[in-house]
């Protein structure tokens, strides 16, 4: 199993503040838990048995126990929630930085520690952004009221995976990593998972710093997105702040109410009179350092207001780039289907292309034909020539039969040469060489006549001499019935021939005329096809744009929208609630302080009220001629039973409620009858 040992360290002499040297450090830590992934199928059922013997947070507590500043020792994770234990670990690391987060008395009506925690994290922060020059908005973000007030382990182990990840970039991280490698391999495993958890964090804000531009709505949506996590934070801290402002007041009216119990015990006693002021001025102050608070909460709530304002606004911008990429993906519907079309037409331009090139064979075709014609027809010629001989020389047998099996040898040739092309003259040559055939049996009878007939006349007698003379008229006959064939043969044979040859001379003026419409349409048709070609390559990359267009503003435009919408209500819902708890908290500040007033008036005119009383009583004495009880010096006072005034004064004050609360109920009664 891979651990720390295989980790890099810094020597004494190096700056993890540098960048390089940072980045540096986060490609050592990622290779080897990249070399750590590629064995993942080894270790895989070694380390589910691992974690379940020993968690994350046991891994935290080991390892901030190994340091010598941290005085009393976490023996669980709930230790670790008052951040005494991480101010004295990071007062290690970095005293001079580190020097003014130790832990102080904190106020009895917050949540225990969470102004050290407050003080902690942002330190924390102001480290990774000023010495080890790293972008804290990649950081997570814990609930610094939720480990104060409930002691969340979840939240708390976001804290201590920052502090880890600051300790292991820190100047002297050779000594703290191999504090880690003390540790036994499974709490090593669990430090370098939550390690790598920052550390790919950091990396992927740095490898979207480094990414060039991108486009303005993509820009925009993210920006939405940071925008959101923030006014998060800030409506969590907000929240902890509105909770602490509430025991506040919930401790201020409790104060209150106990004053008011003391003020009426006093009031009983007759000793009411320096408490009360002091009191009141007391709350004076207090309500005072309230509406400060409450004049700060009212800014924030401003601009919290500005803030939702100003994510509507975005979500307006996003849903009118939205309907502009709904448009454009309308268009790239249009040009996907002229693109179809396109090819449709490059389809039926290829089959025309396929056309014209059977066109061109075809007439290669014909042409060889025209050539086998012209072959033909100078055999035919040569053959009338020769048969014309032939006729012209009866006589000679032997030579005529030559020329009649050379001709029909060559006609059998030219025959052959046009069968594929002229099925009827192949039938007229069948019939040609099935007479001739008849005609040549007709010649060999005629020459075994003709060679009869010499014999006969050569050996001589009544019987030879008769036998020409009969015979020879039949033979005549017979030779003039085969010259009509003959020559019938022949004329059929030359009309054939000549219709042939017309037939063929109309088929290239034919194949003439389709091969210059071919041409044309062929013309035609690559003009076409060029400058669909042209509007294909326009189309396709618009297509190109519109997809990554529609790519960036699709993959998310409705899950943002519904995101945005919920959170938009959600932060109008808590606005509302936060206005009408303000407004309940305005009305009794009110009527505090309208009490409060209300009993000062009171308290000024009781003494105004017994200054008068005193004076008349005086008066009434002096003019009775009787002194004074006060001026004589003697045992008896105003209040005493012996002097009718200090009789009449105490039976104004012991009846069976106050002075103060006689006073208070006749103005009641008076503001009654004057709203009456």
């Amino acid at each position: 199993m891979p651990s720390l040992l295989s980790l890099p360290v810094w020597g004494n002499g190096t700056n993890p503040s540098n960048p390089l040297v940072g980045a540096a450090l986060h490609d050592a830590w990622t290779g080897a838990i990249k070399s750590h992934q590629s064995d993942s199928y080894f270790h895989r059922d070694h380390l589910r048995l691992l974690a379940s013997e020993m968690s994350a947070e046991a891994a935290i507590v080991a390892w901030v126990n190994t340091f010598e500043a941290v005085g009393r020792k976490a023996s669980s994770i709930q230790d670790l929630c008052d951040s005494v234990a991480f101010s004295e670990l990071l007062s290690e690391i970095d005293p001079l930085h580190f020097q003014a987060i130790r832990p102080v008395e904190t106020r009895h009506d917050l949540p225990p520690n969470l102004s050290a925690l407050r003080r902690l994290h942002r330190s924390i922060i102001a480290y990774y952004d000023t010495v080890l020059q790293q972008p804290s908005s990649a950081l997570q973000v814990p609930n610094l009221t939720f480990i104060a007030r409930d002691q969340d382990t979840t939240e708390l182990i976001k804290l201590a995976t920052i502090i880890l990840a600051l300790v292991v970039q820190s100047e002297n991280n050779q000594k703290y990593i191999q504090k880690m490698q003390s540790l036994d391999n499974v709490s090593q495993q669990h430090l370098m998972m939550l390690i790598q958890q920052v550390m790919d964090r950091l990396q992927g804000v740095s490898e979207y710093e480094a990414k060039p531009a991108a486009s303005p709505k993509v820009v925009g949506r993210r920006q939405s997105d940071e925008n959101h996590q923030l006014l998060k934070h800030q409506i969590a801290d907000l929240q902890a702040r509105y909770e602490e402002k509430m025991a506040e007041t919930q401790e201020l009216q409790s104060r209150l109410r106990d004053t008011e119990q003391s003020m009426a015990k006093l009031q009983e006693a007759g000793q009411n009179d320096f408490l009360l002021k002091t009191d009141i001025s007391r709350l004076q102050e207090e309500l005072e350092s309230v509406e400060v608070k409450k004049q700060e909460a009212e800014s924030k709530s401003e601009q919290l207001s500005q803030d939702v304002a100003e994510l509507n606004r975005k979500l307006q911008d996003a849903n009118r780039q939205l309907q502009v990429a709904s448009r454009y993906k309308d268009q790239a519907d249009e040009y996907r289907h002229t693109v179809e079309k396109l090819q449709k037409t490059e389809a039926m331009l290829e089959k025309y292309k396929k056309r014209l090139e059977e066109g061109a064979t075809l007439q290669k075709q014909i042409k060889v034909l025209e050539d086998e014609k012209q072959a033909a027809l100078t055999k035919s010629a040569h053959i009338e020539e020769e048969y014309r001989k032939l006729s012209s020389s009866k006589g000679i047998s032997s030579l005529y039969k030559e020329g009649m099996s050379s001709s029909e040898r060559k006609a059998s040739d030219a025959m052959l040469a046009q069968a594929k092309a002229e099925t009827a003259l192949n039938e007229a040559l069948s019939k040609l060489k099935s007479m001739e055939a008849s005609r040549r049996a007709d010649m060999d009878h005629m020459q075994a006549l003709e060679e009869q007939l010499q014999h006969m006349q050569l050996n001589g007698g009544p019987q030879g001499e008769s036998l020409p003379d009969q015979e020879t008229p039949l033979l005549q006959q017979h030779i003039a019935n085969l010259e009509a064939k003959l020559d019938q043969v022949h004329s059929t044979y030359e009309a054939e021939i000549a219709s042939l040859n017309a037939k063929l001379s109309s088929k290239p003026n034919s194949s003439h005329d389709a091969n210059e419409d071919v041409a044309t349409k062929l013309i035609n048709l690559t003009d076409q096809n060029a400058a669909l070609h042209r509007a294909l390559k326009k189309a396709k990359d618009l297509i190109v744009a519109q997809d990554k267009l529609s790519q960036s503003s699709s993959i998310t435009s409705k899950s943002s929208k519904e995101t945005y919408a919920e959170a938009i209500a959600s932060y109008e819902t808590m606005l509302k609630n936060k206005d009408a708890e303000y407004e309940r908290v305005c009305n009794e500040h009110n009527e505090s302080r309208a009490a409060l007033q209300r009993e000062a008036r009171l308290i000024v005119s009781a003494w105004y009220e017994l200054g008068v009383q005193l004076q008349q009583q005086r008066s009434a004495c002096k003019c009775r001629g009787r002194p004074y009880p006060a001026e004589e010096g003697g045992d008896e006072t105003i209040g005493s039973e012996n002097t009718s005034p200090g009789r009449m004064f105490r039976a104004e004050y012991d009846g069976s409620t106050s002075w103060l609360a006689q006073q208070r109920k006749g103005l009641e009664s008076s503001i009654r009858r004057a709203f009456t």
